[in-house]
């Protein structure tokens, strides 16, 4: 039961934490996309290729999130992550 409370506080965070999280993700992932097109540039592996693509998914998965957590109206709850509109 301990581990769902604190799986619980997880949602009742404030917003900035969760953008903080989200920015630092994005520049992480921006690192990684450069890396890996570099390296598959360098070998012209597929599976580089392939990662590069998740990499940049995965960025765009977060502009998507910071967007959407900016634009709402309602501060996150247990319900919505993220808040409502």
């Amino acid at each position: 039961m301990k581990v769902l409370s604190k799986f619980k506080n997880l949602f009742g965070q404030d917003r900035d934490l969760k953008l903080s999280m989200i920015r630092r993700e994005m520049v992480i992932d921006c690192f990684q996309s450069g890396f890996k097109l570099f390296a598959y540039n360098l070998s012209g592996s597929q599976a580089l290729k392939a990662e590069m693509c998740r990499s940049f998914l995965d960025l765009t998965s977060h502009a998507f999130r910071i967007s959407a957590s900016y634009t709402s109206k309602y501060e996150p709850d247990s319900k919505y992550n993220y808040g409502k509109v």
